[in-house]
């Protein structure tokens, strides 16, 4: 239904404080009862309540939401301490997911947290407690105690912001007064074991993007840097893909709509950081694809861009085996994590950011494509056909890497009955040769008119019709190429 949101939102208009409170207790008390559901069906009821949640409690004055979030967190206390008495299952592996969600959605959507500051500390011990339960509770589950926790931190004035930080990160939170340690330290710590070094990683990125929204995340750029070069592959598989959830807009939380504070021009401030540490952490060779020396046919005459031979199957990354496969996902060595942080990071700024530094981005995004590791490959489609779009001109001198490139990528659909690239990507990756064909000068784009013609035919046996109906307009367009 269309209309579903903005009946959700004048519903709540009209609603008086009692009733609203009343309704949302009520729907919470429901999710805390013993109900026979299998975990689809959990998700899905969960996620539907979140949702009647958070857009009540932003649409509410903000004494009620004062109300509802300090009921909401005596929730949260009685739950826990009735699963830390009791230690019923029960409790942890079906309550407490299907309540994640809506208190997630009530507690991130408030404007202040003034009305439980008091209990600060105690919900954000609990929920990332339970954020380390990943396994039994599930990572949507999880992925909702530590987006909360990072909803609530991002609000906290400056003194409060600086103090809880410290003990998420470093000293740790418990309730009982016991040593423990921040997030941070269980990660470097190569005594704990790797599945919860992983669940704290997964919650320290949500902690990375609150601090980084308040411009407040000195150092922590850094520590995700190094996490790239980790011995274990899930955890530098993490790092990488952190940075591409801090700049990315979040529906749940961290967004205008729940009230969530952001400095000025943050995004611009994170990317500008980060890129040249990545950058100058993945030390771009000297060659043809970002080097100083970097590969043009306008340079040389036997750049990529000389001749027809030149362009056939070859590329100025012929003699690169990075190319040479394309292999699952389970293949990340610090180099291709690296990689993979840069692209999932462009992949989601704006545009404008991304021409303003074109010259060193484009060598990265061309580098990428290249990659083995096929979601490095994947993220950079999405600022390709950007540029395709936008900037064409940038990307010609290295149409002879690129070209090639796409043309494997759009004819792998499945290996071994495993899907490696999605269909939407595969089409992307048509686009890109199509855009590409429609925006040069003939003399610039005729040397590849064979190569891709015969490039493109695995793609008119795609098994998905929307693949085969691009790769044909594809390939009717390349061969009426006229000057």
């Amino acid at each position: 239904n269309r209309s579903y949101g903005a009946g959700l939102k004048n519903c709540a208009e009209s609603t008086s404080e009692s009733k609203s409170i009343g309704m949302i207790d009520k729907l919470l008390k429901g999710l805390s009862g013993r109900i026979d559901l299998d975990k689809t069906m959990s998700k899905s009821l969960s996620e539907s309540c979140a949702s009647i949640c958070r857009t009540v409690v932003q649409n509410i004055d903000e004494e009620t939401q004062n109300a509802t979030s300090a009921a909401t967190v005596k929730l949260l206390l009685s739950t826990w301490d009735e699963y830390s008495q009791s230690e019923d299952k029960y409790i942890l592996v079906e309550t407490i997911p299907r309540l994640s969600l809506s208190l997630g959605a009530i507690l991130g959507s408030v404007k202040s947290v003034d009305s439980f500051s008091g209990e600060l500390e105690s919900i954000s011990e609990i929920l990332l407690r339970l954020a380390n339960e990943r396994q039994h509770i599930g990572p949507w589950a999880a992925t909702a105690c530590a987006q909360t926790v990072a909803a609530i931190l991002n609000k906290c004035d400056n003194e409060l912001l600086s103090s809880l930080s410290d003990k998420i990160l470093y000293s740790g939170l418990d309730r009982q007064g016991n040593k423990t340690q921040g997030l941070l330290a269980v990660i470097e710590d190569s005594q704990r074991d790797i599945a919860l070094r992983e669940n704290s990683l997964y919650s320290l990125v949500w902690i990375f993007k609150a601090l980084a929204m308040r411009s407040k995340a000195d150092g922590l750029g850094d520590k995700f840097v190094a996490l790239l070069h980790h011995e274990c592959t899930s955890i530098r598989l993490i790092a990488a893909s952190s940075f591409g959830t801090v700049i990315r807009s979040c529906e749940e939380v961290l967004n205008k709509s729940s009230f969530a504070k952001e400095s000025f021009l943050f995004k611009q401030r994170f990317f500008k950081e980060n890129f040249v540490k990545l950058a100058t952490s993945l030390d771009l060779p000297q060659g043809c694809c970002g080097g100083s020396n970097g590969c043009s046919s306008k340079k040389s005459s036997s750049g990529c861009g000389s001749s027809s031979s030149t362009h056939e199957g070859s590329g100025c990354c012929k003699s690169d085996p990075v190319i040479t496969e394309i292999t699952p996902s389970s293949v990340l060595d610090s180099r291709t994590a690296t990689l993979f942080a840069l692209t999932k990071m462009l992949q989601h700024v704006p545009d404008s950011f991304i021409l303003n530094d074109i010259e060193k981005v484009v060598p990265v995004l061309v580098m990428a494509l290249g990659s083995k590791f096929v979601n490095v490959k994947v993220s950079a489609l999405s600022s390709l056909w950007m540029l395709v779009n936008e900037d064409v001109e940038s990307l010609e001198p290295h149409l002879g890497t690129i070209v090639p490139l796409l043309l494997r990528l759009v004819s792998v659909s499945q290996k071994h009955d495993t899907i490696l690239v999605r269909a939407a990507d595969r089409v992307r990756a048509i686009d890109c040769l199509s855009g590409i064909a429609t925006s040069l000068p003939y003399p610039q784009i005729f040397p590849f008119k064979k190569t891709i013609g015969r490039g493109i035919m695995p793609a008119l046996d795609d098994r998905k019709r929307a693949v085969r109906r691009k790769a044909v307009e594809c390939k009717n367009l390349w061969l009426t190429l006229q000057h």
